[in-house]
């Protein structure tokens, strides 16, 4: 019989339990051995998640677009679970890689929610940047719906996935209002993954 050649069970053993190398464990020859390696009652797993939030906001300018941007760094990838936007406008842009003129000034803060991590002083691999331009994205990829003039934003969770495996590149999303003179306030949470082991 040969090995098994997928790596999660591996890495799962060696990252929950210190379990490395091979190893046979010794039963009565009648019993099949098995190895539990997740927490099948639905329990939390030993492995901290990398979930992330970050809010920010930026004010109406006459003349110019609400833009943000989020990136991933080279072997990072990333899923946008959420975002919730209310504004004056209704509709947003995204757009699938970078087109921005220059990159977008105001960083956004951003944290991970699981205390495991933000104990150990550790932030989120990605980093949210926003502005303001004249200039508008190179190409709508996609376009959701913002609350205008509400006070309760529009959850909406697209799921996407990017960043890049190539382990020299970044990778991003950008958005922008699609109305000049239009204040924007958004609300962001993502799930960060190691390139390595993402298949």
């Amino acid at each position: 019989m040969g090995f098994l050649q997928d790596p999660g069970p591996s890495q799962k053993l060696a990252q929950q339990y210190g379990i490395r190398g091979l190893f046979s464990p010794d039963i009565v020859p009648s019993l099949q051995p098995v190895v539990l390696i997740d927490d099948l009652t639905g329990g939390l797993a030993q492995i901290p998640q990398k979930i992330c939030v970050a809010s920010f906001g930026e004010a109406a300018v006459v003349g110019e677009v609400a833009v943000w941007r989020i990136e991933t760094p080279p072997r990072v990838i990333a899923r946008i679970d959420l975002i919730m936007a209310s504004g004056s406008s209704n509709n947003i842009a995204a757009f699938f890689g970078s087109s921005f003129a220059v990159t977008p000034a105001n960083a956004a803060t951003e944290t991970y929610t699981d205390g495991r991590l933000r104990s150990q002083g550790r932030t989120p691999q990605c980093q949210i940047v926003s502005d303001t331009q004249v200039a508008t994205l190179a190409a709508n990829d996609f376009i959701f719906t913002s609350s205008a003039g509400a006070t309760t934003p529009v959850p909406f969770r697209p799921g996407w996935i990017f960043g890049r495996t190539d382990g020299e590149n970044f990778d991003f999303i950008e958005f922008q209002v699609q109305a000049a003179n239009a204040a924007i306030d958004v609300s962001m949470q993502w799930t960060e993954f190691d390139a390595q082991v993402v298949r």
